[in-house]
Protein backbone atom coordinates (compact mmCIF):
# COMPACT_ATOMS: atom_id res chain seq x y z
CA UNK A 1 0.00 0.00 0.00
CA UNK A 2 1.32 3.42 -0.86
CA UNK A 3 1.66 6.48 1.24
CA UNK A 4 -0.87 9.18 0.37
CA UNK A 5 -1.78 12.75 1.33
CA UNK A 6 -4.88 14.48 0.04
CA UNK A 7 -5.37 18.23 0.08
CA UNK A 8 -8.46 20.07 -1.10
CA UNK A 9 -7.11 20.11 -4.66
CA UNK A 10 -4.38 17.52 -5.02
CA UNK A 11 -3.48 14.02 -3.89
CA UNK A 12 0.21 13.27 -3.34
CA UNK A 13 1.25 9.65 -3.48
CA UNK A 14 4.25 7.34 -3.70
CA UNK A 15 3.86 5.81 -7.14
CA UNK A 16 6.42 3.06 -7.24
CA UNK A 17 9.40 1.62 -5.51
CA UNK A 18 11.33 -1.61 -5.77
CA UNK A 19 8.26 -3.54 -4.55
CA UNK A 20 5.99 -2.03 -7.23
CA UNK A 21 7.63 -1.73 -10.59
CA UNK A 22 4.88 -0.40 -12.90
CA UNK A 23 6.85 2.55 -14.26
CA UNK A 24 5.06 2.79 -17.60
CA UNK A 25 2.65 5.56 -16.53
CA UNK A 26 5.43 7.66 -15.07
CA UNK A 27 7.51 7.35 -18.23
CA UNK A 28 4.44 8.29 -20.30
CA UNK A 29 3.93 11.40 -18.15
CA UNK A 30 7.54 12.51 -18.69
CA UNK A 31 7.34 11.82 -22.42
CA UNK A 32 4.14 13.85 -22.65
CA UNK A 33 5.87 16.75 -20.87
CA UNK A 34 8.87 16.43 -23.23
CA UNK A 35 11.23 15.54 -20.42
CA UNK A 36 13.72 12.72 -20.47
CA UNK A 37 13.78 10.95 -17.12
CA UNK A 38 15.16 7.51 -16.39
CA UNK A 39 15.01 5.26 -13.40
CA UNK A 40 18.53 4.91 -12.06
CA UNK A 41 18.56 2.12 -9.50
CA UNK A 42 16.74 1.89 -6.22
CA UNK A 43 14.05 4.41 -7.06
CA UNK A 44 11.13 5.95 -5.27
CA UNK A 45 8.77 7.91 -7.51
CA UNK A 46 6.14 10.32 -6.25
CA UNK A 47 3.27 12.01 -7.99
CA UNK A 48 0.69 14.71 -7.56
CA UNK A 49 -2.77 14.01 -8.89
CA UNK A 50 -5.60 16.38 -9.58
CA UNK A 51 -9.23 15.25 -9.61
CA UNK A 52 -10.85 16.13 -12.90
CA UNK A 53 -7.70 17.83 -14.19
CA UNK A 54 -7.40 18.35 -17.89
CA UNK A 55 -4.20 16.55 -18.63
CA UNK A 56 -2.55 15.62 -21.89
CA UNK A 57 -1.44 12.39 -20.24
CA UNK A 58 -3.03 9.24 -21.64
CA UNK A 59 -5.60 8.49 -18.95
CA UNK A 60 -5.01 4.75 -19.23
CA UNK A 61 -1.43 5.37 -18.09
CA UNK A 62 -1.93 8.11 -15.47
CA UNK A 63 -3.65 6.14 -12.75
CA UNK A 64 -2.50 5.74 -9.19
CA UNK A 65 -0.20 2.77 -9.45
CA UNK A 66 -0.24 1.31 -5.95
CA UNK A 67 -3.93 1.67 -5.13
CA UNK A 68 -6.52 -1.09 -5.28
CA UNK A 69 -9.39 1.42 -5.57
CA UNK A 70 -9.97 1.56 -9.33
CA UNK A 71 -12.89 4.00 -8.98
CA UNK A 72 -10.62 6.62 -7.44
CA UNK A 73 -7.99 5.87 -10.07
CA UNK A 74 -10.33 6.85 -12.89
CA UNK A 75 -10.94 10.31 -11.41
CA UNK A 76 -7.33 11.41 -10.93
CA UNK A 77 -4.80 12.73 -13.45
CA UNK A 78 -1.05 12.80 -12.84
CA UNK A 79 0.07 16.45 -12.89
CA UNK A 80 3.57 16.25 -11.35
CA UNK A 81 6.22 13.66 -10.62
CA UNK A 82 9.64 13.36 -9.01
CA UNK A 83 12.07 10.44 -8.73
CA UNK A 84 14.43 9.92 -5.82
CA UNK A 85 17.10 7.32 -6.56
CA UNK A 86 19.65 5.69 -4.27
CA UNK A 87 21.66 4.51 -7.33
CA UNK A 88 22.66 1.36 -5.42
CA UNK A 89 21.14 -0.36 -2.41
CA UNK A 90 23.65 0.66 0.22
CA UNK A 91 24.05 4.30 -0.84
CA UNK A 92 23.01 6.56 2.04
CA UNK A 93 22.61 9.55 -0.27
CA UNK A 94 19.84 9.74 -2.84
CA UNK A 95 19.54 11.76 -6.03
CA UNK A 96 16.40 13.82 -6.62
CA UNK A 97 15.70 14.11 -10.34
CA UNK A 98 12.86 14.25 -12.82
CA UNK A 99 10.92 16.92 -10.91
CA UNK A 100 8.35 17.93 -13.50
CA UNK A 101 4.96 19.62 -13.24
CA UNK A 102 2.58 19.42 -16.20
CA UNK A 103 2.54 22.70 -18.10
CA UNK A 104 -1.20 23.03 -17.39
CA UNK A 105 -0.60 22.87 -13.60
CA UNK A 106 2.46 25.08 -13.09
CA UNK A 107 2.53 28.03 -10.72
CA UNK A 108 0.36 26.42 -8.05
CA UNK A 109 3.08 25.28 -5.64
CA UNK A 110 2.63 21.64 -6.58
CA UNK A 111 6.37 20.91 -7.01
CA UNK A 112 7.18 22.31 -3.56
CA UNK A 113 4.41 20.30 -1.93
CA UNK A 114 5.48 17.18 -3.83
CA UNK A 115 9.08 17.51 -2.61
CA UNK A 116 7.87 18.05 0.96
CA UNK A 117 5.61 15.00 0.74
CA UNK A 118 8.40 12.83 -0.69
CA UNK A 119 10.84 13.86 2.04
CA UNK A 120 8.28 13.14 4.79
CA UNK A 121 7.55 9.75 3.23
CA UNK A 122 11.24 8.85 3.03
CA UNK A 123 11.76 9.86 6.65
CA UNK A 124 8.83 7.64 7.64
CA UNK A 125 10.20 4.73 5.59
CA UNK A 126 13.61 5.19 7.17
CA UNK A 127 12.19 4.22 10.54
CA UNK A 128 11.80 0.66 9.20
CA UNK A 129 14.75 -1.55 10.17
CA UNK A 130 14.58 -3.37 6.80
CA UNK A 131 15.38 -0.26 4.75
CA UNK A 132 18.90 1.04 4.19
CA UNK A 133 18.96 4.57 5.54
CA UNK A 134 18.93 7.58 3.28
CA UNK A 135 20.74 10.29 5.22
CA UNK A 136 20.52 13.01 2.60
CA UNK A 137 19.19 13.93 -0.82
CA UNK A 138 21.01 15.91 -3.49
CA UNK A 139 19.91 17.32 -6.80
CA UNK A 140 21.69 18.88 -9.75
CA UNK A 141 19.95 21.86 -11.26
CA UNK A 142 20.23 24.84 -13.51
CA UNK A 143 21.37 27.79 -11.35
CA UNK A 144 18.16 29.62 -12.34
CA UNK A 145 16.27 27.27 -9.99
CA UNK A 146 18.38 28.14 -6.93
CA UNK A 147 15.59 30.12 -5.24
CA UNK A 148 13.19 27.21 -5.71
CA UNK A 149 15.49 24.65 -4.05
CA UNK A 150 16.67 27.04 -1.34
CA UNK A 151 13.00 27.80 -0.60
CA UNK A 152 12.42 24.06 -0.18
CA UNK A 153 15.01 23.60 2.60
CA UNK A 154 17.91 22.58 0.34
CA UNK A 155 21.30 24.22 0.72
CA UNK A 156 23.66 25.10 -2.11
CA UNK A 157 26.77 22.91 -2.20
CA UNK A 158 29.85 25.02 -2.87
CA UNK A 159 33.12 23.83 -4.34
CA UNK A 160 34.52 23.92 -0.78
CA UNK A 161 31.94 21.34 0.34
CA UNK A 162 33.51 18.45 -1.60
CA UNK A 163 32.95 15.92 1.19
CA UNK A 164 29.14 16.19 1.09
CA UNK A 165 28.63 13.99 -1.98
CA UNK A 166 29.03 10.22 -1.85
CA UNK A 167 31.34 8.76 -4.48
CA UNK A 168 28.51 7.42 -6.66
CA UNK A 169 26.65 10.76 -6.59
CA UNK A 170 29.87 12.66 -7.28
CA UNK A 171 30.59 10.38 -10.26
CA UNK A 172 27.10 11.08 -11.59
CA UNK A 173 27.64 14.83 -11.20
CA UNK A 174 30.93 14.69 -13.11
CA UNK A 175 29.23 12.80 -15.94
CA UNK A 176 26.41 15.37 -16.12
CA UNK A 177 28.84 18.29 -16.00
CA UNK A 178 30.43 17.13 -19.26
CA UNK A 179 27.24 18.27 -21.01
CA UNK A 180 25.99 20.87 -18.51
CA UNK A 181 29.06 22.47 -16.90
CA UNK A 182 27.08 25.11 -14.98
CA UNK A 183 24.97 22.75 -12.88
CA UNK A 184 24.36 23.78 -9.29
CA UNK A 185 24.27 21.13 -6.58
CA UNK A 186 21.70 21.27 -3.79
CA UNK A 187 21.65 19.16 -0.64
CA UNK A 188 19.21 18.41 2.17
CA UNK A 189 20.02 16.36 5.24
CA UNK A 190 17.33 14.01 6.52
CA UNK A 191 18.93 13.49 9.94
Amino acid sequence: MSSELTTSTFTFQRLCNKESVDKKAIKAFYKNERYSAKFKGFDLAYGAFSAGAKSDVNHDESRILDSADTTAQQELALVASVIISQLHQDNTQALLHGLVTASSARGKGIASRLISFAIRDIKKRESSPSIVGINSIVCFSDPKLANFYLGNQFTLVNADDQGILTSSIEARLLAYQKYQPNLSVFHISLR
